[in-house]
C-alpha cells in the first residue's frame, strides 16, 4: 500500500534552543546576514510547502516575529507554542494536538539547518515505504571526501538494508572506541539477504512523520530537543512487539544539508557553503581558520589583506585570499583574487578568477576572464573574456607575452584532473597551453593525456544545471572559460557540449513537450553569444548539433528551431550555415538535415535578396541625388 498524496503539504521548523542573535545563524555566502529562520521558511516554500508551523517556546515567538514581521501570509507561517522547549514529549504532544496537521507525510526540520534538499523526490520515497508499520523517514546524506562540517565526536553508525534502505540499527554513541561489535535480531539476518553499515552518513535534520510515528514520541518527556528523534530509535527499531519501521532517503550529491550546532560547525559549514557552492572552481581555498572576515553583500576577506573598508563595502559576492592589496576606487564584484596578489588603484574586476601572485596595474579592466598563477596585467589593460596562462604580461595592447624560458614550455602544459576532483581544483589547473608547437612528439602525449569529451561534457553539464538553479549568468561564463582551457578542448567543442547541456535538460521535471522545453531556453541562448568562434568552428558546431539529433531522435523534429535560435542569438552566422549546407549536400548521412531546415533557409536566403534590393534602390537614389545637383 502507497500513501495518497495529501492535499496541503505541511512542515513543522522545531526551535529547541533559546535565540540569542538570529543574525549571527547565517552561513556564509549564500545566505549571508539573512536570519536562518527566514532561509528556512523561504525554502521550503519554493518546495511548495503551503503551511509551516514553527514550535517554539513563547520568548522565541516573539523574537521571531519581530524577524519575520509581515513578509508572510498568517495561513502560511504559524506558531506553535510550548511552554517547555527542552521536553520533546510537551512539543510533539502539542503538534500532535493541533487539528490542523493532518498529513501523514509531515515534513519535519530542525530550526538551525542550513539545506537545498528537493523535498519532492523524499516524499515519494516516503510514499512508497509507507506500509507494513513504516512511521518515520529519516533524511541523510553522505560525508565528502575531506567533510569539514561533521562534529569531532560525531561518530554516528547506520546499519540499512541495502536494497530498500531500512534502517535496522542506528549508535550515535560518542565513544573513542575504534570497533565496535552489533547484534541484530535473527529474524533480521534471516530476512535482510544485503546488509550495510554505513560511518559516513550525516544527520541532516529533516524528517518526514506519519501520524502515527509521531505519536510515539508524545511520552518523550526526558528527551532534550536536541536528542530528537535520534534518541528514540533504538526502542522503535528493538521493539519486537510493534515492529515499527525506519527508512533513511540518501540526499543527492549535488544536494546539502547540515546542522549549525555551535559556532566551530558554523565555521565549518561556512567553508563548505563557499568551497562547494559559492565559488565551486576555484583552488583548495582552506579557510577553516577564524582569520577570514565576513562583510556585508556576501564579501569575505583574509585579516592579512590590505583592502579599503569602503571597497568590501561596495562590493558583491568577492572572496580575497591571504596577503592580497587592493588599491583605492578599485570595484570588485563577483569574483575571487587569491593569495598574494596585487591590484592597482582605479581597476575594475569582474566576474571573475585571479589567481596567486597575479599583479595588476592601475585602471586595468578585467571582465569574466580567469587569470592564472603569477601574470601581470599593465597599466590601463582591458582583459575581457580571457583565459591567461601561469607568467603572461599582457599589455595595454592586448598582446600577451610569457616569461617563461622556452625550455620550460613543455613542461608547463595543462595539468589533467580526474573528474570528481574538478570542482576542487584550481591553481593546478592554471598553466600553460602551448599551441603553436611544433614538437609533434609532445602534442601526442598531451592526447593521450586529454581526458573524453564524454567528461568534459558531464562536467559542463552540472554547471549549466546549477545556472537554471540560481541563473548566475556571470558565474557560469567564468566557470566555463576555465573549464574549456582545463580540458583543453576548442571553442566549437565547448560551445557543443554547452547546447547539449541546454537541450538535455532544459526541463528538468519532465513536464514539457520538447518545443515547449526549446521555447523554454529563450533567454538562455544568448549565453553563448559570449564565446564567439570563427565560421569554420561554427559549421563543426552545426555538424555537432546533427550528431546531437541523432543520437536522441525526439528532438530531430525540431532540429529548424534549434537552428533559428543560435542564428538569432548571433551564434551561428549565415556565411557558416550557407558552408555547412554545401558540406551536408556532399554527405548522404546529413542530407536530411538539409531537407528538415529547408524552410529556414528559404526564409534565410529570401531576407538576404531583400536586403540586397533595398541596398540597390539606396545606392540609385543617392546618385540621382548627384546628377540633379551636377545639371544644376
Amino acid at each position: 500500500m502507497t500513501l495518497e498524496v495529501p492535499t496541503k503539504r505541511q512542515a513543522v521548523i522545531l526551535v529547541e534552543n533559546e535565540i540569542t542573535d538570529m543574525e549571527c545563524n547565517a552561513s556564509l555566502l549564500m545566505i549571508l546576514n539573512t536570519p536562518l529562520i527566514l532561509y528556512i521558511i523561504d525554502h521550503l516554500l519554493t518546495q511548495n510547502v503551503e503551511q509551516i508551523f514553527i514550535a517554539c517556546s513563547l520568548e522565541n515567538k516573539i523574537k521571531i516575529s519581530t524577524i519575520i514581521q509581515n513578509r508572510y501570509k498568517s495561513k502560511v507561517v504559524q506558531f506553535i507554542v510550548c511552554d517547555e522547549t527542552k521536553s520533546s514529549g510537551e512539543i510533539i504532544r502539542q503538534i500532535s494536538e493541533n487539528s490542523q496537521l493532518e498529513s501523514d507525510e509531515l515534513i519535519v526540520i530542525k530550526g538551525d539547518v542550513i539545506t537545498t534538499l528537493q523535498l519532492d523526490p523524499i516524499l515519494q520515497f516516503h510514499r512508497q515505504n509507507c506500509r507494513d508499520g513504516h512511521v518515520v523517514t529519516v533524511v541523510y546524506r553522505k560525508n565528502h571526501i575531506v567533510n569539514e562540517s561533521r562534529s569531532d565526536d560525531d561518530k554516528t553508525i547506520v546499519i540499512i538494508d541495502g536494497l530498500t534502505n531500512r534502517i535496522l540499527k542506528v549508535d550515535d554513541r560518542k565513544i573513542e572506541k575504534t570497533n565496535r561489535s552489533y547484534y541484530l535480531r535473527l529474524s533480521l539476518n534471516k530476512e535482510t539477504p544485503k546488509i550495510e553499515v554505513h560511518g559516513d552518513f550525516m544527520e541532516t535534520g529533516v524528517f518526514i512523520f506519519t501520524r502515527q510515528g509521531l505519536s510515539l514520541f508524545s511520552d518523550a518527556d526526558n528527551c532534550d530537543m536536541n536528542e530528537f528523534p535520534e534518541m528514540f530509535y533504538p526502542r522503535i527499531l528493538e521493539n519486537d512487539i510493534t515492529n515499527f519501521k525506519l527508512h533513511c532517503y540518501i540526499a543527492k550529491d549535488n544536494e546539502y544539508s547540515v546542522r549549525i550546532r555551535d559556532i566551530a560547525t558554523f565555521r565549518k559549514v561556512s567553508t563548505e557553503m563557499l568551497q562547494r557552492h559559492g565559488y565551486p572552481y576555484t583552488t583548495d581555498l582552506n579557510v577553516f581558520g577564524y582569520d577570514y572576515n565576513m562583510y556585508g553583500h556576501n564579501v569575505v576577506s583574509h585579516a592579512s589583506s590590505k583592502v579599503p573598508l569602503k571597497i568590501l563595502q561596495k562590493s558583491k559576492n568577492v572572496l580575497l585570499c591571504e596577503r592580497t592589496t587592493i588599491g583605492i576606487n578599485t570595484r570588485l564584484n563577483n569574483s575571487v583574487v587569491c593569495s598574494d596578489c596585487i591590484v592597482g588603484e582605479g581597476s575594475n574586476i569582474e566576474d571573475s578568477q585571479i589567481f596567486n601572485g597575479t599583479k595588476i596595474g592601475k585602471n586595468v579592466q578585467i571582465i569574466s576572464s580567469v587569470i592564472g598563477n603569477n601574470c601581470i596585467i599593465e597599466d590601463d589593460a582591458i582583459v575581457s573574456q580571457k583565459y591567461l596562462c601561469e607568467n603572461t604580461i599582457f599589455g595595454k595592447d592586448g598582446i600577451e607575452k610569457s616569461t617563461k624560458p622556452n625550455d620550460q614550455l613543455f613542461t608547463s602544459r595543462v595539468q589533467k584532473h580526474n573528474a570528481s576532483s574538478l570542482l576542487r581544483s584550481g591553481s593546478a589547473c592554471i598553466n600553460l597551453i602551448d599551441n603553436d608547437s611544433d614538437d609533434e612528439e609532445q602534442n601526442s602525449r598531451d592526447e593521450d593525456k586529454q581526458q573524453p569529451f564524454s567528461v568534459f561534457r558531464s562536467t559542463v553539464k552540472k554547471f549549466i544545471e546549477a545556472y537554471f538553479i540560481n541563473h548566475e549568468k556571470h558565474m557560469l561564463l567564468t566557470q566555463i572559460t576555465s573549464l574549456k582551457a582545463t580540458f583543453n578542448y576548442s571553442m566549437s567543442e565547448t560551445v557543443s557540449a554547452i547546447i547539449e547541456a541546454f537541450l538535455l535538460i532544459g526541463d528538468p521535471n519532465g513536464t514539457k513537450t520538447t518545443l515547449q522545453q526549446l521555447e523554454s531556453l529563450e533567454t538562455s541562448w544568448e549565453i553563448l553569444e559570449k564565446f564567439t568562434t570563427n565560421c569554420d568552428e561554427q559549421v563543426e558546431i552545426l555538424f555537432y548539433l546533427c550528431e546531437f539529433c541523432d543520437d536522441f531522435k525526439y528532438f530531430e523534429p525540431t532540429f529548424i528551431y534549434i537552428l533559428h535560435a543560435l542564428h538569432e542569438n548571433e551564434v551561428i552566422s549565415e556565411d557558416a550555415i550557407w558552408k555547412w549546407k554545401e558540406d551536408c549536400s556532399n554527405s548522404e548521412d546529413y542530407s536530411r538535415f538539409i531537407e528538415l531546415s529547408q524552410g529556414f533557409l528559404t526564409a534565410l536566403k529570401n531576407a538576404q535578396n531583400e536586403e540586397g534590393d533595398d541596398e540597390e534602390d539606396d545606392d540609385d537614389e543617392y546618385e540621382y541625388e548627384e546628377v540633379e545637383e551636377d545639371e544644376e
